[in-house]
C-alpha cells in the first residue's frame, strides 16, 4: 500500500502515455450533446420550467447570424478536444521517426476528410453536382490536426501558443479590414465563393449552400488551426511537471484570458460562428479551457469518477458515435421508434406533441448507448483474438 505522501508525489505530473480521464469525460459530454438525443430532452425541460424562449434560441439550432448560443459551443469544443489529444496520440509516433509520424498523420487526415464528405459533403450521392469537398466539422478537425502535427514536429513548445496567436490575429485582421461582417460581405465568403466558382458550376450544391447559410471553411481553416492549437497548449500544461492544482489554475487562467479578449473586442468584432470570428473563437476556446480545468480538478485531482461510464462510452468512441448519428441515423431512429411508436395511442394529439421530444430523446439515447456498447464488445473481441 502506498502512503498518502507517495500517492501525492506520484500525482504531481501526468505521464505522457497516461490518458487524461477529464479529457475523455469532456469529449463524452460534447458527443453526448451532439449524438445522444439530448437536445429533445433539454427543449422539453425548458418548455416546462418557463424557459421556452431560452431553449428555442440556445438549443433549437436556429441562432441568428450574430450571437452565441449554447449549441454553438459544440463544434469548436470538438475541435479543441481533438487538438488536446494530439500530443497524447502523436508523441510515440514522432519517437518512431518522421516517416512513421507523417504516414500516421496522412492516414488520419484522409480518414477524417472522407468521413466528413460522407456526412455532409454529398459523397454518397455519387453526383458531382452534389459533392462538396469541404463542408464538415470532421474536415475542420483534419485541417487542425495537420496544423498541430506540423507544429509538433518542430519540438518547440512555445510554437504552439505562438502559432495559434498568429493564425487567429492574421485571420481577424483579414476579416476586419477586407470586408464587413455580413453574410455575403465578409472576406471569408468572398474567398470561398471565388474558389467555388472556379471548381463548381453556378447551380452546384456547394455554391447554393454557401450563398444560403454563409458557412465558410477554406479561409476559416486558419481559425480551425488556432482552435486545435489551443487544445494542444492546454494538454502541454496538463502533462507538464507542475503540481495538479497549478496545472488546473494555469488552464483556467488561459481560458479566462481568452474570454476577456473575446468580450473586450465584441463591440468591434461580432460573434459569428459561421465564419469563426475572433470574438467567437476566443470565447468558445475560453469556455472550453475553463470546462476542462474544472473537469480536471473534479476527476483527475479529486478522483470523482462515479456515474461517468456513459460519458466515457461516448468520449472513447467519438468518431463511431458521430458517424452512426450522421450516416446511419435512420437505423438507430428506426430501432427506437419501434419501441416508442406505439405509445402514441396513450396520448391525445396535443399531449403527444408535448411529450414526444422527451420520449424520443430517451429512446434515442438508449439506442445509441446500446450500439456503442456493442461496438466496444466487437473491438474487445478483435483485440482478444489478436492476443
Amino acid at each position: 500500500m502506498k502512503t498518502e505522501m507517495e500517492r501525492t508525489a506520484g500525482e504531481t505530473s501526468t505521464p505522457r502515455n497516461e490518458r487524461l480521464f477529464s479529457l475523455d469525460v469532456l469529449r463524452g459530454i460534447d458527443m453526448f450533446l451532439l449524438t445522444g438525443g439530448i437536445a429533445g430532452l433539454m427543449i422539453f425541460v425548458c418548455n416546462h420550467v418557463g424557459l421556452a424562449e431560452w431553449g428555442a434560441y440556445h438549443i433549437g439550432h436556429h441562432a441568428p447570424w450574430e450571437g452565441f448560443s449554447f449549441w454553438d459551443i459544440i463544434m469548436p469544443l470538438f475541435i479543441f478536444i481533438c487538438g488536446a489529444a494530439v500530443p497524447l496520440a502523436l508523441e510515440k509516433r514522432l519517437a518512431q521517426g518522421k516517416k512513421a509520424f507523417w504516414k500516421h498523420v496522412a492516414g488520419r487526415v484522409g480518414l477524417l476528410w472522407i468521413c466528413g464528405m460522407c456526412v455532409q459533403g454529398g459523397l454518397l450521392s455519387y453526383n458531382l453536382m452534389e459533392i462538396r469537398f469541404f463542408s464538415n466539422t470532421l474536415q475542420a478537425i483534419a485541417v487542425g490536426y495537420l496544423v498541430a502535427a506540423f507544429v509538433m514536429s518542430f519540438r518547440r513548445r512555445w510554437l504552439v501558443p505562438a502559432t495559434a496567436a498568429v493564425l487567429a490575429v492574421v485571420y481577424a485582421l483579414l476579416l476586419h479590414f477586407l470586408g464587413d461582417y455580413s453574410l455575403r460581405g465578409n472576406f471569408a465568403y468572398a474567398v470561398e465563393m471565388k474558389i467555388f466558382r472556379c471548381v463548381y458550376p453556378e447551380d452546384a450544391a456547394a455554391v447554393k449552400m454557401l450563398m444560403k447559410y454563409g458557412y465558410t471553411w477554406i479561409l476559416s481553416s486558419m481559425m480551425f488551426g488556432a482552435m486545435t492549437l489551443c487544445g494542444m497548449f492546454c494538454t502541454q500544461i496538463f502533462i507538464g511537471g507542475l503540481s495538479p492544482w497549478r496545472k488546473a489554475g494555469m488552464v483556467a487562467l488561459f481560458g479566462a484570458g481568452l474570454l476577456a479578449a473575446g468580450f473586450t473586442l465584441q463591440p468591434w468584432i461580432p460573434r459569428i460562428k459561421s465564419i469563426a470570428t475572433f470574438t467567437f473563437t476566443a470565447q468558445s476556446m475560453g469556455y472550453s479551457a475553463l470546462a476542462w480545468a474544472a473537469l480536471y480538478a473534479l476527476t483527475d485531482i479529486w478522483r470523482f469518477r462515479r456515474g461517468m461510464g456513459i460519458l466515457l462510452l461516448f468520449g472513447q468512441n467519438a468518431l463511431f458515435a458521430y458517424m452512426v448519428t450522421h450516416i446511419f441515423g435512420r437505423f438507430p431512429y428506426a430501432i427506437s421508434q419501434s419501441f416508442y411508436g406505439g405509445l402514441q395511442h396513450f396520448f391525445t394529439p396535443e399531449g403527444w406533441k408535448e411529450w414526444y421530444p422527451l420520449i424520443r430523446g430517451l429512446f434515442n439515447m438508449a439506442t445509441m448507448i446500446f450500439l456503442l456498447r456493442y461496438w466496444v464488445l466487437v473491438k474487445e473481441g478483435k483485440r482478444a483474438r489478436k492476443n
